[in-house]
């Protein structure tokens, strides 16, 4: 059995907030700790400089690359993100009356990676995850992080869907 709930939030994103109730109530009903997941997209990032002998590398899509090969980010612009990205969602917890979370947030290109390795560090017994309730079709073009998530994840993922 995992040890904690994790539940992913987007600061941008209201479905969030239904996730996030549901999470809360799972934590208390399971007597586990609850875990606030947010992926902050690493294309924040603008990279600080070749990455030749370095062991921390950001592959960026090729638009975005300042150099035709992968660079090292700048360390203290990492942590200026995830500084940043951790007071957004503390702010978002504490104006939803959240008081008794624990925040982590990660840097990935992709969110569905971030969330995972997110729940495989803190040893989840499940993910929570809002659905944005995009349908069928624009969930295919646009992508899904559930969708990614429910195939992949390493514990099972509850999807809350939209209250509409």
């Amino acid at each position: 059995m995992g040890s904690t709930i994790a539940c992913a939030v987007d600061v941008d994103d209201d479905a969030s907030r239904r996730a996030l109730d549901t999470a809360a109530d799972l934590a208390e009903r399971l007597g586990l700790p609850l875990v606030v997941a947010y992926v902050a997209p690493s294309g924040h990032v603008s990279g600080g400089g070749p990455a030749a002998g370095s062991d921390a590398v950001l592959v960026a899509p090729a638009p975005a690359l300042p150099y035709p090969y992968p660079v090292a980010p700048d360390p203290a612009e990492l942590d200026q993100v995830r500084d940043d990205a951790r007071r957004r969602v503390e702010q978002l917890l504490a104006q939803w009356g959240v008081d008794d979370a624990q925040v982590e947030v990660a840097l990935d290109a992709s969110v569905a990676d971030g969330l995972r390795r997110i729940a495989a560090d803190r040893d989840a017994e499940l993910l929570v995850v809002g659905s944005r309730g995009r349908g069928t079709i624009r969930a295919a073009l646009l992508g899904s992080t559930c969708h990614a998530l429910a195939g992949e994840a390493p514990c099972p993922v509850v999807v809350v869907p939209t209250s509409d």
